[in-house]
């Protein structure tokens, strides 16, 4: 089997895009327009970019800029374990009671240098701003670490990352794909791509080929003959 790892996959295809041209600015969008989009830096500075095409593809903070979208969003807690020995390159989906009979249904990733393990995910906090300010429960981790070291002694290695995540779930549940608020001219608007759930990085690449045609290519819900109508927000 083959195993995509999320960071090294995104900030290597940042790169490869940086390298034909794209400019990477940081912040926090605030408002999408029908020809520009305003945003915040990290220094609090406002900015507005005039813009003919608008992709959006901002996962569960799709509502803020585009309300009437429907998408919820869920957190789910994950640590990342560099085992003692290198481990078989395999995916693993369990379902595990804890001492105390707690159910619990944690998937186990296995990379050549690291374990990720993932837990169920909780809707009690609200998504913030910013990426950086997710909140991170210690109970929630400290019960992945526990099971790790239930299943295996070789898992018993050092925890290097705890973290959180939100997950976006577009209610009718498949991501939406397709022109939000398409202009008169052609490759013009505002683009949409979210909605993915547990799936995005996955679904990542056939979503940018998708992406990429019907802007570039003036294709409306049809892509090299495969009808995707059923994805139009």
């Amino acid at each position: 089997m083959a195993q995509v790892h999320p960071y090294k996959f995104t900030t290597s295809m940042l790169a490869l895009a940086q390298e034909s041209g794209a400019q990477f600015v940081q912040g926090r969008c605030t408002a999408i327009n029908e020809d520009s989009i305003s945003y915040i830096t990290d220094d609090n500075s406002s900015t507005t970019v005039t813009a003919n095409t608008i992709i959006v593809t901002t996962g569960p903070w799709t509502p803020k800029l585009l309300p009437e979208i429907p998408i919820s969003t869920s957190r789910a807690h994950s640590i990342v374990i560099v085992p003692p020995v290198q481990l078989p390159a395999q995916a693993i989906f369990f379902s595990y009671a804890s001492a105390n009979r707690t159910a619990m249904e944690p998937e186990l990733y296995s990379r050549p240098s690291s374990v990720y393990i993932c837990g169920p995910t909780d809707s009690r906090h609200p998504l913030p701003d910013y990426a950086r300010d997710v909140q991170v429960l210690d109970r929630q981790t400290s019960a992945l670490e526990t099971f790790a070291a239930a299943i295996s002694t070789r898992l018993e290695g050092n925890v290097v990352r705890r973290q959180a995540c939100y997950l976006p779930f577009h209610d009718r549940g498949f991501p939406a794909i397709g022109w939000n608020r398409p202009s008169s001219t052609n490759g013009a608007g505002v683009f949409l791509a979210a909605g993915h759930g547990v799936w995005g990085i996955s679904l990542a690449p056939g979503t940018g080929k998708i992406v990429a045609d019907m802007i570039l290519e003036g294709s409306h819900g049809k892509v090299e003959g495969v009808d995707i109508s059923r994805l139009a927000p």
